[in-house]
């Protein structure tokens, strides 16, 4: 892996250039299956952790090949695979780590995702497409039904308020395309008749919410 880097020297291509010319993504990948089956029969941390970082190399490799594909136009790309290893590393490893470092691991990655895919929405303009926003909203739902599967408390409350986000930005890309207000107008009215009809069933089920809360509260945080 090291070798492309140092015969680069004495070579007229650049470092990028040669790499690129070796098909450098397939050594990547060829390491990091490797170190995680290394990691995997001798049951190491080190060698899967570093399995995962060649992993996530090669596939940013892949996308430093791949014209209007960078980083600044396409974030969630980037971000969201390393991302998810450092929730499923964290999740296979819970019980080796703090509580309260398990939780701001799980937080932080997961906001990771949840604002990556929000800049690659703003970035490809709203209004101009809806992809951004439904993909912003299908990354938020498929983070609560994992919430819920796994009893994770970060999972359910950030992916519930990206979804929120996710449908107002798709309010906004109503907003510009028809290039009138009444998007808003509805979805002002009808967030107003949720808060209502979600205040009169908090009273009315009040006990079976508070077993609720109490359940929820057992969940990992």
């Amino acid at each position: 892996m090291l070798g492309l880097w140092l015969s680069a020297s004495n070579q007229d291509n650049t470092i990028l250039t040669n790499m690129i010319e070796s098909g450098y993504e397939i050594l990547l990948v060829m390491a990091a299956v490797y170190y995680f089956a290394v990691g995997t029969m001798w049951k190491s941390t080190i060698p899967r952790v570093t399995g995962v970082i060649l992993g996530n190399a090669a596939w940013w490799f892949v996308l430093v090949q791949m014209p209007g594909w960078g980083f600044m136009m396409h974030p969630q790309l980037w971000l969201i695979p390393p991302a998810a290893c450092v929730l499923v590393m964290t999740h296979f490893y819970r019980d080796r780590l703090d509580s309260k470092l398990a939780s701001g691991i799980r937080y932080s990655a997961t906001l990771l995702i949840y604002i990556s895919s929000s800049a690659d929405m703003l970035l490809q303009q709203i209004g101009t497409t809806l992809a951004g926003p439904v993909i912003l909203i299908l990354l938020a739902l498929a983070g609560m039904l994992l919430g819920v599967i796994l009893r994770i408390r970060p999972f359910l409350y950030l992916g519930a308020t990206f979804v929120f986000l996710g449908v107002a930005s798709m309010v906004w890309h109503a907003h510009q395309a028809f290039e009138s207000t009444w998007p808003w107008w509805v979805f002002g009215i009808s967030m107003g008749l949720l808060l209502l009809t979600g205040l009169m069933m908090l009273e009315r089920f009040k006990p079976q919410l508070q077993a609720h809360a109490k359940t929820l509260s057992k969940w990992d945080s």
